[in-house]
């Protein structure tokens, strides 16, 4: 594959895989009048059903990617993307919708675990900062285009429609197959080696900060704007948005840039995380003046979004003879913590406290980017030359 098909096929196969984290926050309002629902069981739908299927992806995703191929486990994680669209966009009944979700979520959890892999075996940092900005950007863009279809009165089922279109355009793109490699067999006894890292630990905390927190924003942020407090109009909630997943992506892109070119990981890492924290809590200050949301969902886009590379290089730099298990393990949070938080935040939404509920979301984000202000220690069980091999591989990557 040329440079350019590379980039594009990646940056494609994860939007079209996270657009489904962002398609169903501008759709809140339709849904809840279609199927005369709560707040909270929106939040089910748009978090709580999503994300335990993609929970469901990351336990499974070693060994089937270990069967089937890294290639083909991304491509069957868009075809389950766009199935489960379907069903919402053709459903009768909010059942329908359940069960899409899952799908969908099913799907871009597959993606989401081999994606990063993809991009580092065939273009090394450089493609796995386009990779993470392809997320930021699917979600972004979904929060945008069905803010314009909401604002424009378009039937809700339009935005799956497109929904179930947008993760099948990565398929002519992706490698024909690709293996990715590992430096050796995977550890002995690797799962409990996982837990008794405390470093990865610390990795887990941020990763969750990093992406769980970001998407649970993404499910209420044009609500949150609109409505309650909030009287921003439709188009510019959305636009607001899609300038916070267009700073995050632009973030991911260059905190790969930044981690080639040797920049500290605390600064990647545990300072940009406490960044991110300063937008949220100003976002729960004001919520109506754009003179202090934009700047705000600036800040919570960059400092989010930037310890992405970072966090994937020292998760494999931990555990480098099983790095998709690790990876699995840290990013298992992250997918737990949206199941929860999203229809937490509903209810909150729901009584007026939408405020507090952000509040505690810029708390969590604090206390990830404090505890990782020092890089996470290798497990004292591995050899030197295990601690060697991704150095090395970093430097042929860059």
């Amino acid at each position: 594959m040329n440079s350019r098909r590379q980039e594009l096929g990646i940056a494609l196969l994860a939007a079209g895989a996270s657009w489904n984290a962002g398609n169903v926050g501008p759709l809140v309002d339709s849904l809840r009048e279609e199927f005369s629902v709560s707040l909270t069981e929106v939040g089910l739908l748009a978090g709580g059903v999503f994300f335990a299927a993609t929970l469901i992806a990351k336990l499974s995703g070693p060994a089937l990617g270990g069967r089937v191929g890294a290639a083909n486990g991304a491509r069957l994680g868009c075809v389950c993307c766009s199935v489960g669209n379907l069903a919402c966009a053709v459903g009768p009944a909010i059942g329908f919708l359940f069960a899409g979700r899952a799908v969908a979520g099913f799907g871009f959890g597959l993606v989401a675990l081999v994606g990063p892999a993809i991009a580092r075996a065939v273009g090394g940092a450089r493609l796995l900062g386009i990779f993470g900005a392809g997320i930021m950007a699917g979600i972004g863009l979904a929060l945008g285009v069905g803010g314009l279809l909401e604002s424009a009165g378009v039937d809700w089922r339009v935005m799956f429609g497109i929904s179930a279109v947008v993760p099948l355009l990565a398929l002519p793109l992706l490698p024909g197959r690709l293996e990715v490699a590992q430096p050796g067999p995977p550890h002995h006894g690797i799962v409990g080696r996982l837990i008794r890292s405390g470093g990865l630990w610390k990795l887990a905390l941020l990763y969750l900060a990093a992406i769980g927190v970001p998407v649970t924003l993404s499910a209420w942020l044009v609500h949150y704007f609109t409505t309650g407090g909030g009287d921003l109009p439709t188009a510019l909630a959305a636009f607001l948005a899609l300038v916070l997943f267009a700073v995050a992506g632009t973030a991911r892109f260059l905190g790969g840039r930044f981690e080639q070119r040797g920049i500290s990981e605390t600064l990647l890492t545990g300072v940009a995380a406490l960044v991110g924290a300063v937008g949220i809590a100003a976002l729960a200050l004001d919520r109506s003046s754009v003179a202090v949301v934009l700047p705000a969902v600036m800040l919570i886009g960059a400092g989010c979004s930037l310890p992405y590379v970072a966090l994937v290089d020292e998760t494999e730099r931990l555990f480098p003879r099983s790095p998709l298990p690790a990876l699995s393990f840290v990013t298992l949070g992250a997918n737990v913590f949206p199941m929860a938080a999203i229809p937490l935040v509903g209810v909150a939404l729901d009584e007026g406290r939408g405020d507090v509920a952000l509040i505690a979301l810029a708390v969590l984000v604090a206390i990830a980017g404090l505890v990782n202000l020092r890089p996470a220690v290798a497990p004292p069980s591995l050899g030197g030359a295990e601690r060697a091999a991704p150095t090395a591989r970093r430097a042929t990557s860059s």
